[in-house]
């Protein structure tokens, strides 16, 4: 057991639950006020609002589907903006904490392990929402102007868009547990590209003629994050309502995706050896 580690654990943390939220709410405010200072952010920001422009000025050089090009370009703007800033930051701010030691100052004092990696995510996650909740501003705003419609599937596309950012955020803060920053942004990649084909992995798998390729297959599409739900496409476009039953059931699944990787990144990151 390293040094830290028996210091951490000769200062058991306690207190009532609201003590317990008092500090995780501490470490997150501390860490939105670190990212909103970091270029991560401001480079999202600056590759959507470029994004945005050439949907905008693409728009006024056609006459005809201005506002379904906006839409289109707008919307994947704003997801690959959620997606880029969740991934970065979330991967590299556990090992940034440790290799500037303020990790260990900090959990040299009453506090669990798992306090500080939920209040970093949370810190992470107001990020992700105040980035989401800029760039809609901007995006719905163009989208008015052009006169183009915001259907209540589009409002939900955006949320779904924070909602798989949120579960990438999860994601790459457990591998940046055990890993290095840059491995786990490329894990993170390699399982958003498979969680946007599951689809396409189980169909494969019905496919497949040798037994084996046809039980890998099956697994990944079983045991991968499915972030097809997350993606509606043309029912954005076209502005098709969603069911009661999707959009419930998708925020459902974000909820327990996240939860799960989080849960995960805590009982890894309470073992690791400082």
């Amino acid at each position: 057991m390293s040094a830290n580690s028996r210091l951490s654990a000769s200062h058991k943390p306690g207190g009532t639950r609201k003590q317990m939220l008092t500090r995780v709410l501490a470490i997150a405010r501390v860490t939105f006020q670190e990212i909103v200072r970091d270029r991560i952010l401001y480079h999202g920001l600056i590759i959507a609002a470029f994004l945005l422009g050439i949907a905008y000025l693409a728009s006024q050089l056609t006459f005809t589907r201005q506002a379904r090009l906006v839409i289109d370009f707008g919307f994947s703007a704003l997801q690959i903006s959620c997606d880029l800033i969740a991934i970065l930051i979330s991967a590299a701010a556990l090992g940034r904490e440790l290799e500037r030691r303020t990790a260990f100052l900090i959990l040299s004092k009453p506090l669990y392990r798992a306090e500080f990696l939920i209040g970093k995510w949370i810190g992470i996650a107001g990020i992700i929402v105040a980035n989401a909740a800029v760039l809609s501003a901007a995006y719905l705003g163009i989208l008015t102007v052009i006169g183009g419609v915001v259907s209540k599937t589009l409002v939900m596309g955006i949320l779904f868009a924070v909602t798989e950012a949120l579960i990438l955020s999860s994601i790459a803060l457990w591998f940046s547990v055990f890993s290095t920053a840059s491995l786990s942004i490329a894990m993170t990649i390699g399982m958003y590209l498979i969680g946007t084909n599951v689809s396409q992995f189980r169909f494969l798998a019905t496919r497949a003629e040798m037994p084996i390729q046809r039980a890998a297959l099956e697994w990944v599409g079983t045991v991968f994050p499915n972030l097809e739900h997350f993606h509606i496409g043309t029912k954005i476009t076209y502005g098709l309502p969603l069911t009661t039953y999707q959009w419930v059931g998708s925020l459902g699944y974000g909820v327990l995706v996240t939860t799960f990787f989080l849960g995960l990144a805590c009982i890894l990151f309470e073992r690791k050896d400082l």
